[in-house]
Order: structure tokens, then C-alpha cells, then sequence
């Protein structure tokens, strides 16, 4: 199984029982998805409904077509939300040309979390905790401003709103602020 950065991927066979899962997806069982009878549920009944449609619709005979664009949301316990969506993989991956599918579940980013935890707590916008969190892992903030598509006035400007809300002076400062709140 072929797993990619901040996705979680199973196999599904054509009966849509799950045959081989990252450890990622795996990750997920017992709190966001289940198996039951050998097949995938979603822990929350609310979003299961959509989940077997979506499922459904990567096994189905027009699958190619059909589940294109589909994207299921599924709640985690800390409630966060995840994204699944697939892909349909049709003939001679099993016996007699049976549709096989790829159940891609996209993970919230480590990243995402951290400017989420920013804003609440130190009450920054957006873009403030976006270009703090590139400080924070050790970009320069000439480099943060290019990866954000900002000038470097407008980081500096940015910079020094944050240093007031977070109560810093310098960016050594901010940036041990922001690993002690990890």
C-alpha cells in the first residue's frame, strides 16, 4: 500500500470490504471509522449515511464517472474534521475483473492544528498564526514572507502585531514561546 503525506488510504474489494489500510487509516479505527461484517462504518450515525454512498458509488459499474467530486466529512473525537473522498480502480486487480477502490481519508496537517491553537490562544488572525508557525519551525522571515506571497514589510508589519499579542519581544523569544505551547 502506497501512502502519501497527510492522507490516510485503504483498498477496498468489490464487495466493499476493506483488504489492506495504511497505518495511518488504521489509525482512525475504533473512533472516526469502523469495521463491521467486514465492512467500513462511520462512527457517528449521522455521517454513515454518506459514507456507504460514497463507498457505493466507487464500487458501482459507472463508478469512473460517478464518484467523481465526492467528498464525504467525517468528525474525529477531538472534532476535527476529515475529508474522504476515492478513487475507483477497475479491472485485473482481483479475480474476474472485479472494481476495486481507494478510500483516501485527508488528514488535518500538524500545521493546521498549531495555527488553529494560535489563534484561540493568543487571539492571532489567520495569516499572523500561518507566517508565526513557519517562524516557529525555523524559517527566516525573509523565506516565511516569500512561502506566504507577502512582502517582507508586510511579514515585518505582521511580525510585530504578533510580538505585541504574544507578548515577545524578539523572534527567539516567540519562537521558544511556541514550542513550549506544542
Amino acid at each position: 500500500m502506497v501512502s502519501s503525506a497527510g492522507r490516510a488510504l485503504c483498498l477496498l474489494g468489490a464487495a466493499g470490504e476493506l483488504l489492506a489500510a495504511t497505518p495511518e487509516f488504521e489509525a482512525l479505527f475504533n473512533n472516526t471509522i469502523f469495521v463491521f461484517n467486514g465492512r467500513m462504518r462511520a462512527a457517528r450515525p449521522e455521517e454513515n449515511a454518506a459514507l456507504q454512498a460514497l463507498i457505493s458509488s466507487l464500487l458501482a459499474p459507472s463508478a469512473q464517472q460517478s464518484s467523481r467530486n465526492k467528498v464525504v466529512r467525517l468528525t474525529r473525537p477531538d472534532d476535527t474534521v476529515v475529508s474522504a473522498h476515492g478513487i475507483c480502480v477497475s479491472g485485473g486487480l482481483l479475480p474476474e475483473g472485479a472494481p476495486v477502490a481507494i478510500l483516501m481519508v485527508d488528514m488535518p496537517s500538524p500545521a493546521a492544528a498549531t495555527e488553529t491553537l494560535l489563534c484561540e490562544a493568543y487571539g492571532l488572525t489567520v495569516a499572523e498564526a500561518r507566517l508565526a508557525s513557519r517562524l516557529a519551525v525555523g524559517a527566516p522571515l525573509k523565506e516565511a514572507a516569500a512561502a506566504e506571497n507577502i512582502t517582507y514589510e508586510t511579514a515585518r508589519s505582521r511580525l510585530k502585531t504578533i510580538f505585541r499579542k504574544t507578548d515577545t519581544r524578539r523572534q527567539a523569544e516567540l519562537v521558544l514561546l511556541l514550542s513550549r505551547s506544542r
